[in-house]
């Protein structure tokens, strides 16, 4: 059995489910020599097999994973008298590369001990199906969230490097959850402990703007939107967005729009 549950804001999202699903296969069952082109993972839940990448083959019983990464050369069968039962997982997004190899530790092949919790997790993931209303979507992201935590725990010390656009998002959220603050970059940077000319270069890639900048452009755009839906003073706006000085808010807000937070307010824009 599997299900298909391709969500487009979820790969846009940084990571998605392409399918899901489960089987106890048939003695010698085999698939392959293939290529994928998206992230597969299979759990072997009981029984063996072999799994074949890279010129290497692997033979895999209860506890194992095998992971397949786009564009690989892959080959699987089952054995002939104790055929495995497997359940897999297919993942897209930006982030499932890195997530990926956080996992698999950037193997092909991983063993867990944790099979109590990691079963179960599986098989109820793999059967959930089609994620038609909203309690199944966010049951399916919790499940993904639980193995993928659990596997991770049997990854070694540092195998999980975030990718630069987890970085930025984290840096973008921090921003915005401290707009009444002066946040200056430097800080900005040891808060998701990295240096401060590669938060630079990220903000640059991702977002095509200085973090400076970010920053300038998020309190702006809070004031403006307090100005609109408000009757609140200008200057206790200014230090709603961190500016205890309500003439420098003013000249910053004026670069922003072209006009100064009173006159924005009067357009009733």
């Amino acid at each position: 059995m599997h299900t298909e549950d391709t969500v487009l804001s979820d790969l846009l999202n940084g990571l998605g489910v392409i399918y899901a699903g489960e089987q106890v296969c048939p003695p010698s069952h085999s698939y392959g020599p293939a290529v994928r082109h998206y992230f597969l993972m299979h759990y072997v839940v009981s029984g063996k097999g072999i799994f074949e990448i890279g010129g290497k083959t692997y033979t895999l019983t209860s506890g194992d994973l095998f992971f397949i990464r786009p564009d690989e050369v892959t080959y699987y069968e089952a054995d002939r008298v104790h055929p495995w039962h497997y359940v897999w997982i297919g993942l897209s997004g930006m982030d499932a590369a890195s997530i990926f190899d956080a996992v698999s530790a950037s193997r092909p092949v991983l063993h867990t001990e944790n099979t109590d919790a990691l079963t179960p997790l599986m098989q109820r993931f793999a059967r959930i199906g089609s994620c038609r209303s909203a309690s199944d979507r966010l049951e399916r992201i919790g499940k993904l969230y639980e193995i993928l935590s659990l596997l991770a725990k049997s990854a070694p010390p540092g195998a999980y490097r975030p990718s630069g656009r987890i970085y930025t998002e984290e840096a973008a959220m921090y921003i915005h959850a401290n707009l009444d603050r002066r946040i200056t970059v430097s800080e900005l940077a040891k808060q998701i402990s990295i240096d401060r000319s590669y938060l630079c270069a990220l903000f640059k890639k991702y977002l095509d703007v200085s973090p400076q900048q970010y920053i300038i452009d998020a309190k702006m755009k809070s004031a403006a939107s307090m100005l609109r839906r408000t009757d609140k003073p200008i200057a206790q706006i200014a230090e709603a967005v961190g500016y205890d000085d309500a003439l420098l808010f003013s000249r910053m807000f004026r670069a922003r729009f072209g006009m100064s937070p009173r006159q924005y307010r009067g357009m009733g824009m």
